[in-house]
């Protein structure tokens, strides 16, 4: 068996408080990691600090840029043990991705539908919590079983085990 983490976090930035206002959820922001430290996170959001609206695939670091600025980003960690298999199909997936990083752009004119539960498809658009939740299902770790992900379903995942809650920095 492996572990993966998933990463539930909200920076206060304005994006992430226009979401949190939509969702009444107290995380904005998912981000999935092989590492326990969270050295290296994978998901989609914002290219560089100071453009909130040129999004895409993104590899995020803790002491990044943007953590740097939104210094009193709140976190939930859940550690989820999976299978070899699974943990390999979940490498690959990643893998793609960053191969053809280029090629993916942050959703956001599908943002507003979801808050709706509507799930509108353009290919190689995605966002944090689709993406995570793709990523899950394709690697056959977990089923959400809704076509609409959002940050609160990932604490529904039933082998999860919460391993921190609080500051990033603090973790």
């Amino acid at each position: 068996m492996k572990k993966i983490y998933i990463v539930l976090s909200h920076s206060g930035s304005i994006p992430s408080r226009i979401i949190k206002m939509f969702t009444h959820y107290k995380y904005s922001h998912v981000a999935i990691s092989f590492d326990k430290d969270l050295e290296t996170m994978y998901s989609f959001g914002r290219k560089k600090v100071n453009r909130p609206f040129d999004g895409g695939f993104i590899i995020e670091h803790k002491l990044s840029d943007f953590y740097q600025k939104f210094n009193k980003t709140n976190i939930i960690v859940l550690e989820i043990s999976v299978s070899n298999l699974n943990y390999i199909k979940l490498l690959n997936k990643i893998k793609k991705y960053k191969i053809h990083k280029e090629l993916y752009k942050y959703d956001i004119l599908g943002l507003i539908p979801r808050f709706f539960n509507i799930k509108i498809e353009r290919k190689y658009h995605n966002n944090c919590s689709e993406f995570v939740g793709r990523v899950l299902e394709e690697s056959n770790i977990y089923k959400f079983n809704k076509s609409v992900i959002k940050p609160k379903d990932f604490m529904k995942i039933p082998n999860k085990k919460i391993i921190y809650k609080g500051l990033l920095f603090n973790y």
